[in-house]
């Protein structure tokens, strides 16, 4: 293959790109953001933590995140209607995977005397993924939603059309 065409064709794909990305909104860009970090932080977390995590570690932080994840799912109240069905259904599959990694681990060390397991690490790192991407949505949704109330002014107070004080 023309390096000269490839190069094109690149050129093309990163244009299209590029114009994909200034027609998102605030709230798409927040969220594609969140994937990137949350990949980024699956590898590090893959690189960084050792092959096997002692079952006492897993659960105590596990703990941790449970409790970071059931205030927040509880505070999903504060997430406005159309953006609260993502926060909800991460934050209830992370509480469910924290729920599960805790049980596992706390039978794995007291039942069969397990100090660590391979498969429950694997959990774990699934565990704190998902925290990340919670944390990471939830965060989203708050602070930069899809749907925004328009703001009124006070030409739009003045004029008598009824549509341009709604949102």
């Amino acid at each position: 293959m023309n390096f000269r065409r490839l190069w094109n064709r690149a050129k093309t794909q990163v244009v299209r790109y590029w114009e994909l990305w200034n027609r998102a909104t605030s709230y798409q860009r927040g969220m594609s953001i969140v994937l990137f970090v949350g990949f980024a932080g699956y590898f590090y977390v893959i690189s960084e933590f050792p092959p096997y995590i002692s079952d006492v570690v897993i659960y105590s932080i596990g703990s941790t995140l449970l409790s970071v994840e059931g205030f927040l799912l509880g505070m999903s109240s504060l997430v406005r209607r159309p953006e609260r069905n993502v926060p909800v259904i991460v934050g209830l599959v992370a509480v469910l995977t924290s729920v599960v990694t805790i049980s596992k681990a706390y039978f794995e060390s007291i039942q069969l005397r397990y100090l660590s397991y391979a498969p429950t690490t694997s959990l774990f790192a699934g565990d704190v993924i998902l925290f990340v991407f919670f944390i990471g949505v939830y965060v989203v949704s708050v602070l930069w939603p899809e749907t925004r109330k328009k703001r009124v002014t006070k030409e739009d107070l003045e004029s008598n059309d009824p549509s341009a004080t709604e949102p």
